[in-house]
């Protein structure tokens, strides 16, 4: 059974029922069937998933599968 939203009035007393009505209206919009599969998105940039790494002063990142490495940020001295 489709859904009918309350019209809610300034003043209208909030009940059981009303709450009750809405909460069920909500799970149903939950429950349906399974839609079609959706399309494959596009491989990211050539393909490579970026790498870190850390040497204990700083973390770095590759994105050419771990040819080489760049200084992301530097990690802080603790005192």
């Amino acid at each position: 059974m489709a859904y009918t939203p309350t019209d809610w009035k300034n003043g209208d007393i909030i009940t059981a029922d009303r709450l009750n009505k809405l909460e069920q209206g909500v799970s149903n919009e939950q429950i349906g069937p399974q839609g079609p599969k959706g399309d494959t998105g596009e491989a990211g940039k050539d393909g490579v998933t970026p790498q870190l790494q850390s040497n204990g002063t700083e973390i770095q990142v590759s994105t050419d599968n771990g040819g080489t490495f760049k200084t992301l940020v530097r990690i802080p001295k603790r005192f």
